[in-house]
């Protein structure tokens, strides 16, 4: 979510109206008008403030799995392997949503998502995957 506060609004005009019709480019992309917008008051003063969803492709606004770790054999020949979901910007994205639509990659496999995701509270988001190892690791 980007957010701009609007600058030079012209004289009678109703300052809502003129932020709804205003247009911003962000990294190259225009955008018509805002999602929607908002009146903020700070030291007695209001502004009016452009809220944009940008959906491009934004890496500042991408989550990613790191911290990865075994955490031991689930059953024959698979191995739980967990990790910490980073970049999710609570509390504007939902925790789920963004666990369950993260891809990964782990020892040279590629993951479209966890199968499982829990939410952790202060201490983040974590995923996991039951993936297939060889016997040798999980009998």
């Amino acid at each position: 979510m980007y957010h701009a506060k609007l600058m030079n609004i012209p004289y009678g005009e109703d300052a809502q109206s003129w932020c709804m019709k205003t247009a911003i480019d962000i990294h190259g992309v225009t955008y018509d008008h805002p999602d929607f917008c908002t009146k903020e008051r700070q030291d007695g003063a209001v502004s009016i403030v452009g809220h944009w969803t940008v959906m491009s492709n934004e890496p500042t606004c991408k989550t990613w799995w790191g911290n990865y770790g075994k955490k031991g054999c689930y059953g024959s020949r698979k191995m739980r392997v967990e990790a910490h979901l980073y970049n999710h910007q609570a509390p504007w994205d939902n925790w789920a949503e963004m666990c369950f639509s993260t891809p990964s990659e782990f020892d040279r496999k590629s993951f479209a998502h966890p199968d499982t995701c829990e939410n952790n509270g202060m201490f983040g988001t974590a995923g996991s995957w039951f993936i297939d190892v060889d016997e040798s690791e999980c009998p």
